[in-house]
């Protein structure tokens, strides 16, 4: 019974080896149709994900600052 301890991950990170790059692959293909489908609007895409990717990060670090516990020490600022 012991042995299913190491077989399962080990099973479970084959999997992922080998089935991770074709989902990355077929990922990739799906874009790609995407991308070719636009015709003259497919530059759009790169501007669009590094806009997205900013105004993500810019949500996160609001999120983040609006969590801080502020001390109860008038000494802190």
């Amino acid at each position: 019974m012991n042995s299913w301890k190491i077989i399962i991950p080990a099973f479970i990170a084959l999997a992922i080896c080998c089935l991770g790059p074709w989902f990355i692959t077929l990922a990739g293909a799906g874009l790609l149709w995407l991308v070719a489908s636009l015709g003259e609007f497919g530059w759009l895409i790169v501007p669009g994900a590094i806009l997205l990717i900013v105004l993500a990060w810019r949500e996160h670090r609001n999120r983040r600052a609006c969590c801080r516990v502020k001390s109860s020490n008038p000494d802190e600022p």
